[in-house]
Formats: C-alpha cells, sequence, structure tokens
C-alpha cells in the first residue's frame, strides 16, 4: 500500500478536481470500501471535492486491498484517468 498512499499523496490536488464520487457510491458498498454510515456522512459533503478530499483520505489511512478495490471501483465507472493516476500499470483493454 506504500505506493498507493504515495501516489494518493502526490496526486492529490489533481484526483480531488478528477473524481466523481457520486456514481461511486454504490459501489463502495458492495465492493466493501466504506460501510453505508462511511458513505452517508461524504454524501452530506454538498461541495465536490470536499467529498472527494474524504474519500481519498479515507482511502488513504485503509488497507492495500481498500485501495486496490478503490482503484477498480475507478475504472469500472470509467474514470479511467484517474484509476491510471492511483495506478499507473491499468491499461485499456480493447
Amino acid at each position: 500500500m506504500e505506493g498507493g498512499k504515495q501516489r494518493i499523496q502526490e496526486n492529490m490536488d489533481e484526483l480531488v478536481n478528477k473524481i466523481d464520487c457520486c456514481p461511486l457510491f454504490p459501489f463502495f458498498r458492495l465492493k466493501k470500501i466504506f460501510s453505508q454510515r462511511s458513505v452517508n456522512e461524504i454524501q452530506q459533503y454538498s461541495d465536490k471535492r470536499r467529498r472527494n478530499f474524504e474519500v481519498l483520505t479515507n482511502v488513504y489511512r485503509r488497507s492495500a486491498s481498500v485501495f486496490n478495490s478503490f482503484v477498480d471501483v475507478l475504472w469500472m465507472s470509467g474514470q479511467r484517468d484517474a484509476a491510471r493516476i492511483l495506478k499507473p500499470e491499468c491499461v485499456t483493454v480493447n
């Protein structure tokens, strides 16, 4: 996870602007990234940047498996640029 933490830390500003968390919330529960309570708390922020910051900060604090699941959710939701920032080895599959 150290590599994941470093990528979050180094790219926080870009990721906060790039990610759209709203379509990700159902996947967060499905992939067990966040509890429903955590999702509800994050959704209370009206500012998109603040929501994104909270999501990234929480992922940063968690395990490597949570980081990998988060990258998978970004990829599945079409937010592939953000997924590649966090995990450069993500490639497009035709």
